[in-house]
């Protein structure tokens, strides 16, 4: 009934992973590897294996979890057939996204905490493990605007119709951001409890994280910012907007790059940010920079 793709290059944590998934997923499966040592981004990858499935249900995972619930696949999928809208399923998002550069991961706003978590986080120098858990409502599942890809179970239909964009993601950051605002769009994406794993490593904020999350914000900033709860207000997220614009222009500006290269992506994070429009006085002060240079104003290498 589950078809398991896992883009994988370890094969010490897929074996682990094979036999884990045989041992708690408790119905008919398939695991679909494709191996991944650098070869393709994870979004061609992703769509690759989806393409070779045979079951109606989709479940894309990381290779280095590991599942403690036992009969997940049954409740996986008993909460696509609870709505016939269902989009995503994963274990850990946000009920609402800014539109600035950021993660899945959004802060306290007003005094409410958006983040829907059920995993496991194992940090490796530390070798200790915290249970990530965050249901306010105590619900059975909670309504996301976004997901973490650690773990995204989706029927093939609804896979069929979005895809992962693997001719604007070559790598392996920004895909599950991308995926699920977009398939958030059209249906319901969900944060479930009855569903834990392990999950052995951390995520890291690099340059090219943050080149790839660029360009899922360039495409998809008409949809942003987004909120899936009344609680929490557009007009609210503004103070978030800032602070996230503040970081951005402070981490562009630690990169070993050209003054006019970090000048083209100032640029083209203030706009987008909609806080506020340039003076004349600065664009004036930044064509400079560009004068003996012609290239186009986008991020790229």
């Amino acid at each position: 009934m589950i078809s398991i793709i896992i883009s994988s290059y370890r094969q010490q944590y897929f074996s682990f992973l094979k036999k884990n998934i045989a041992d708690t997923i408790g119905v008919e499966y398939e695991i679909i590897k494709v191996d991944n040592a650098g070869k393709m981004g994870i979004c061609e990858a992703y769509n690759i294996g989806a393409k070779k499935a045979r079951y109606p249900y989709l479940c894309f995972v990381h290779e280095d979890v590991k599942f403690i619930s036992t009969s997940w696949g049954v409740n996986l999928i008993n909460h696509f057939i609870s709505d016939n809208n269902c989009g995503v399923i994963g274990v850990a998002g946000s009920i609402y996204k800014v539109r600035m550069l950021s993660t899945w991961w959004q802060p306290e706003v007003a005094g409410i905490e958006p983040k829907r978590t059920n995993y496991i986080q194992y940090f490796e120098n530390t070798q200790t493990r915290d249970h990530m858990f965050l249901n306010p409502f105590a619900e059975k599942r909670s309504v996301v605007a976004t997901l973490d890809g650690v773990f995204l179970g989706v029927k093939k239909d609804r896979w069929k119709e979005i895809l992962f964009d693997q001719n604007l993601l070559k790598g392996f950051h920004g895909y599950d951001l991308d995926f699920t605002l977009r398939v958030g769009l059209r249906f319901n994406n969900y944060v479930v409890y009855d569903i834990l794993l392990e999950h052995f490593s951390e995520g890291t904020i690099s340059p090219d994280w943050f080149k790839q999350v660029y360009l899922v914000h360039k495409k998809n900033k008409k949809h942003l910012p987004v909120t899936k709860s009344g609680l929490i207000k557009i007009k609210d997220l503004r103070p978030i907007e800032k602070g996230y614009l503040e970081k951005s222009l402070d981490y562009v500006s630690k990169w070993q790059l050209k003054k006019y290269r970090i000048m083209v992506v100032f640029m083209h994070l203030i706009y987008n940010s909609k806080l506020f429009r340039p003076n004349r006085i600065f664009l004036k002060s930044l064509l400079k920079e560009f004068s003996n240079n012609r290239k186009s104003l986008e991020l790229q290498e």
